[in-house]
């Protein structure tokens, strides 16, 4: 089968993107399930493809992307296109072959829902799924998760091509819901009369002229959540309580003059002393990106700032009894120590301008945690011996809120955190002073506890939900509560 010559098109990827971001009930996707495991994804991995064309291989602007070891996967090996209302795989490399179910494809052939895509002979396979029912619409798909699928297919393409045109989109969340945020070049221009550097950092970000309180706007109304959850003879009624939806903005602030540049969710509990602890990435959300090691200099800030510029954010927090606790990234206790690193860039002659800015080692994970004093008590207890001392094997409880699920679910308005479960992968602490646990917590449990049962079936806190192996991503990093008595 051979019909028009493929092209890669804007309209495809960031076009589709948009109309599966802000129309989604009208839209279909598919889902592509990776059979083997990379530095990208893993083996049983599931990956939602929301826009109308992708394309597979080893190149960065790859959005089904392999690494180096594959070595007969070329850089843009093939590509899936749609094509009416069907799809079909699209052959694009012109040394390395390309199979559906067992069959070399000389061009390009319709797919069928239980395909199966091979890269080249002994290389990578993928099942090619069509959802049915009730999940065969974008719609489907949760507001954060499209927001984080439209970044990873529908701009990674054009990455380069946007920063050269200073035409880049953020897409921020505040309680589920997605907004643009404006560039405005005046502001811009006060940066670059304060140092240079400003400018070369922050051309990566989109400022708004716009003040957007979202969370005034979109926090969702509280009715009161559910009780009588027992889990394995443990009742979870009043640890859920503790628990906070948190919703945070950040703001660069210059001479007075106040712009938001992006946002983020997350989870953050109460202890019985009084503080209010999250994951340090949950409070200074800029430091940190976890989508692509290529673009972590787009989303650092210099640690010291002169007196006429401030770089922070407001954070609202809610627990399903309706309680609020307000705070900003200034009162929370942090670990800087191990987190400073030279970056260097240039300027528009290519001089180079080298930077201090905050980028968190792989071995300094166990400082991705944040500590506010506040005025109320909670009912958790924290056991911080205990968490430095973990057997590998021991049930851990999570309450959090992933992708923001236990939110606004469904047709109700509540704020109720979601259970998960998972076990100690290895003894005591890993070099990054963290728990290493089996996989189970998702984006949006960040920054929520990590409980255990004793005996009497009394809860205690031992860590904080941090990340997932950058690796294998079949483990998790949990921040033992031990670390912030340090």
């Amino acid at each position: 089968m051979q019909t028009q010559a493929y092209k890669r098109t804007v309209s495809g990827s960031i076009g589709a993107g948009v109309g599966s971001l802000f129309a989604p009930n009208g839209r279909t996707y598919y889902i592509l399930e990776h059979r083997v495991s990379s530095k990208y994804h893993k083996a049983g991995e599931s990956q939602q493809i929301i826009v109308n064309q992708i394309e597979l291989g080893r190149a960065a602007e790859c959005q089904v992307r392999f690494d180096e070891s594959f070595a007969t996967v070329s850089r843009r090996h093939a590509a899936i296109v749609k094509d009416g209302n069907n799809w079909k795989l699209v052959q694009l490399s012109k040394t390395n072959s390309t199979f559906l179910n067992g069959q070399k494809i000389s061009t390009e052939w319709y797919l069928q829902n239980g395909d199966e895509i091979q890269l080249s002979v002994n290389g990578p396979k993928l099942g090619f799924i069509v959802p049915t029912g009730k999940q065969a619409s974008v719609g489907s798909i949760g507001l954060s998760r499209r927001l984080s699928l439209f970044r990873q297919q529908a701009l990674r393409p054009y990455r380069r091509a946007l920063t050269a045109l200073s035409i880049l989109l953020v897409l921020a969340i505040g309680c589920g819901i997605g907004y643009s945020i404006y560039f405005s070049n005046d502001f811009t221009n006060k940066l670059a009369k304060v140092d240079k550097r400003y400018v070369e950092l922050f051309k990566h970000v989109k400022l708004q002229d716009k003040k957007i309180d979202a969370w005034k706007k979109n926090a969702p109304r509280i009715s009161g959540g559910s009780s009588g959850t027992v889990v394995n003879g443990v009742n979870l009624d009043e640890a859920k309580k503790d628990i906070y939806f948190l919703m945070a903005a950040a703001y660069i602030e210059l001479d007075g003059e106040k712009k938001q540049f992006t946002g983020w969710t997350g989870t953050g509990f109460l202890l019985n002393d009084g503080s209010f602890v999250t994951a340090r990435h949950c409070v200074e959300g800029w430091f940190y990106d976890f989508s692509d090691n290529e673009i972590m200099a787009a989303n650092v800030l210099t640690t010291t700032y002169p007196d006429n510029v401030k770089v922070y954010s407001e954070i609202r927090a809610m627990n399903m009894e309706g309680k609020e606790i307000r705070l900003t990234s200034k009162q929370f206790k942090i670990d800087r120590s191990r987190d400073s690193k030279q970056v260097a860039q240039t300027d528009e002659n290519g001089n180079p301008l080298y930077i201090r800015v905050v980028v968190p080692d792989k071995t300094a994970w166990g400082g991705d945690w944040a500590v506010a004093k506040t005025s109320l008590k909670g009912r958790l207890t924290a056991d911080y011996e205990l968490s430095a001392n973990l057997k590998a094997g021991t049930k851990l409880i999570l309450l959090g809120f992933p992708r923001t699920l236990g939110v606004g679910d469904g047709q109700q308005s509540i704020i109720e955190p979601i259970y998960n479960s998972l076990e100690v992968a290895r003894n005591g602490l890993n070099e990054s002073r963290c728990i290493m646990t089996t996989s189970g917590s998702d984006h949006g449990n960040s920054g929520g506890p990590v409980l255990v049962s004793g005996k009497s079936g009394k809860l205690s806190v031992v860590g904080i939900v941090s990340r997932g192996d950058a690796k294998s991503e079949h483990y998790n990093h949990m921040v033992p509560v031990y670390n912030i008595q340090k």
